[in-house]
């Protein structure tokens, strides 16, 4: 084997400098490296006569060798399918293991036991890259031995070494797409949005998950500018925070963004910015990451707002405590004043020019216990005479009553004609109604349009900041007024006892309030929603019904007297001794207790003496659930009224399950309670 500093076989000179230019041109304008080589082989052709010429180049293990361009008159050698390499070729170990060029005739070719057809001339050059010979460029002729002159094998060096240029680029370009295919694959499969835009927030790349994000193809998302998923409001935030990152040049995270999908919903995430810069550290764009906090945030609205509900239910419900104990120890001292001014108008002359002022004081009276039966419809939790009611003859009968008293508001009624019922207590539900017309014609003094709406609805159409319906039918009356509307700070207290707008002669800021409690005692929601100048609107849910709507007729009362002995049971000495002598001009007998033991104690040893206990439901030492249960079993036919300054609230319901026969809310008039004792006593 010739190396060619021994090289003797005159092969004819080719202009060197012809094929060096050929070949660098095409390296200059070819990218493809089979291309490229196959424009070097043409050359070698031309110049030199190189019909068989290949590269073959040595792979990962260095013990194969593969072929990026082969042209041979004769073919390859192959084994199992692929071209033999080095491992049985001594001709290219013995290049690749010197590093240099080899030259070989005939007759030392033979003597390598290369497989036939064998050539008569072979010359290998080594591909040498970054320091490491990595393949064999070789040209090789089967028939003359003579065929390449003295200076082929410069000519091959000279032309190797822009080979080598060619696949150390091509090596590179696939090293490239190997990185870039690797760095596309990790970023794809992770959670996060990766993003980068260029200096005006146009997208040049972006993940997979960035695009899902938004909800856009990525061909659809490629160059769109960030803007066109924000609202003004975000898009300032980011704007500012790009403009920080570009002039301070630091890395910013935990930013907080609200984007817009591509079908119009609302994503919130959480991003990272830093810049990019090229190569001269010039600033050409920002990338980051996002992560989509959209379920959080919302988990986090909900909380919220749930926190809120339960504040607000708290807070009304302390004030509702604090209201129904403020109205049961004023009805006991109304109940005081209230009966001993019926007794003295019974006793007195009606042309006694006391009389008048006697009438006068139980008008009072009567205004203190309206005024104490709102507040305890805030307060309560139960009902009076409730039956199943058309909400639309309320709405009509109100509707006609009001407007005969504010003739400058126009009334406009829209009601469903085929409204579910309601189980309801009709008088309060007035009450309720007439409150709020009369607050809405306050708020138009100069006159306005009011609208009272019906409409059956479901829980899913209830949307509301300070309560979630509980699932059902449900039916809805809506009143809204154009009037003066109210702000914020005021929409938040309008359900507190006492808060008003009016001056305090024209209002007790109760109004409200109690519609509020008597609502929340029908199992229904009170919602309202106003702006200043833009009137206010108030939103009444109650639980629908399909009981037949009951017509019920209310009987004129007149006072009854009677017969017995009553055991009145009250732990305020004032209302006991009214007790006793309201029952004396009723014609009864009264046996007074102060308590409930003192109760139990003295109908255990009078039991057959006693027709009726009246009975007050709250006392210090034994409540008066607890009394009647005791009284119960030791008389279950006994005859109870129960009597309180609260209404009839939960507890007292529950009394009332048991078996007590009747309920009376102090103040009572002689004819209220002459009235419930024939009743009980009569077994109606």
């Amino acid at each position: 084997m010739t190396h060619p500093d021994r090289t003797t076989i005159p092969i004819g000179k080719q202009p060197l400098a012809d094929i060096l230019l050929a070949v660098s041109e095409a390296l200059s304008t070819t990218y493809d490296i089979r291309q490229f080589l196959h424009t070097v082989h043409a050359t070698l052709k031309r110049f030199m006569g190189a019909d068989n010429f290949f590269v073959a180049l040595l792979d990962e293990t260095g013990e194969r060798l593969s072929y990026p361009y082969y042209h041979d008159e004769m073919p390859l050698p192959r084994e199992n399918g692929s071209i033999q390499g080095p491992d049985n070729d001594l001709l290219f170990l013995e290049v690749l293991r010197n590093g240099r060029p080899v030259v070989a005739t005939e007759t030392e070719i033979r003597k390598q036991n290369v497989m036939e057809p064998f050539p008569m001339a072979w010359i290998g050059i080594p591909l040498w890259i970054k320091g490491s010979v990595v393949g064999v460029m070789a040209v090789q002729h089967y028939s003359d031995p003579h065929h390449y002159g003295a200076d082929a094998v410069e000519a091959l060096v000279a032309v190797s070494k822009q080979v080598a240029l060619a696949l150390e680029r091509k090596m590179n370009e696939d090293a490239l797409v190997e990185n870039e295919t690797k760095y596309r694959t990790i970023l794809d499969n992770i959670v996060e949005g990766y993003y980068e835009v260029d200096i005006q927030g146009n997208f040049t790349f972006f993940n997979n998950s960035m695009s899902a994000m938004l909800g856009y193809s990525p061909q659809e998302m490629m160059g769109m500018n960030n803007r066109q998923f924000m609202d003004a409001e975000t898009a300032r935030k980011v704007f500012h925070t790009f403009h920080d990152v570009y002039t301070s040049g630091k890395i910013f995270q935990g930013f907080d963004w609200v984007l817009v999908r591509k079908d119009g919903t609302k994503c919130y995430i959480e991003t990272s910015v830093s810049l990019i810069r090229n190569k001269k550290n010039d600033a050409i764009g920002f990338r980051g990451l996002a992560r989509d906090i959209t379920a959080r945030k919302l988990a986090e609205t909900e909380r919220k707002q749930m926190e809120k509900q339960l504040q607000h239910a708290q807070r009304m419900e302390s004030i509702g405590t604090l209201a129904g104990g403020i109205a049961h120890n004023f009805n006991n001292l109304l109940m005081a004043i209230q009966g001993y001014t019926t007794i003295m108008l019974l006793e007195t002359d009606p042309s006694d020019k006391r009389y008048r002022m006697i009438q006068c004081i139980e008008k009072q009276v009567s205004a203190g216990s309206s005024l104490t039966a709102q507040l305890l419809g805030y307060a309560r939790e139960g009902k009076y005479e409730i039956r199943s009611i058309n909400l639309n003859q309320v709405v009509k009968e109100s509707a006609e009553t009001f407007a005969v008293t504010r003739r400058e508001i126009r009334v406009h009624q829209i009601l469903e004609p085929d409204l579910d019922g309601i189980i309801a207590d009709r008088g309060q539900l007035e009450q309720v109604l007439m409150n709020l017309l009369v607050n809405a014609a306050d708020a138009m003094p100069e006159g306005g349009d009011l609208y009272l709406q019906t409409e059956n609805r479901s829980h899913r159409d209830i949307h509301a900041d300070n309560f979630v319906p509980k699932e059902g039918s449900y039916v809805c009356l809506t009143v809204r007024d154009t009037g003066i509307g109210m702000d914020s700070d005021t929409m938040e207290h309008i359900f507190e006892p006492f808060f008003t707008t009016k001056d305090i002669s024209k209002g007790s800021g109760l109004g409200l309030a109690s519609a509020y409690g008597i609502i929340k005692a029908h199992g229904g929601y009170l919602q309202a929603s106003s702006q200043i100048n833009e009137g206010a609107t108030f939103s009444i849910y109650l639980p629908a019904s399909r009981k037949a709507v009951e017509i019920g007729t209310k009987k004129k009362e007149v006072l009854i007297r009677g017969e017995g002995t009553v055991l009145f049971v009250d732990d305020d000495e004032t209302v006991r001794s009214l007790g006793s002598e309201l029952l004396k001009v009723l014609g009864y007998e009264t046996i007074l207790a102060s308590g409930g033991r003192e109760a139990i104690d003295i109908y255990r040893t009078r039991e057959k003496g006693i027709d009726l206990v009246i009975l007050d439901m709250i006392m210090p030492d034994m409540s008066g659930g607890a009394v009647y249960d005791q009284l119960k079993s030791i008389n279950s036919d006994i005859k109870v009224l129960l009597s309180s300054g609260y209404s009839v609230d939960g507890q007292a319901t529950d009394i009332l399950n048991r078996g007590c026969n009747g309920f009376i809310q102090k103040p009572f008039s002689l004819t209220d309670i002459s009235v419930k004792m024939q009743q009980i006593l009569r077994g109606e």
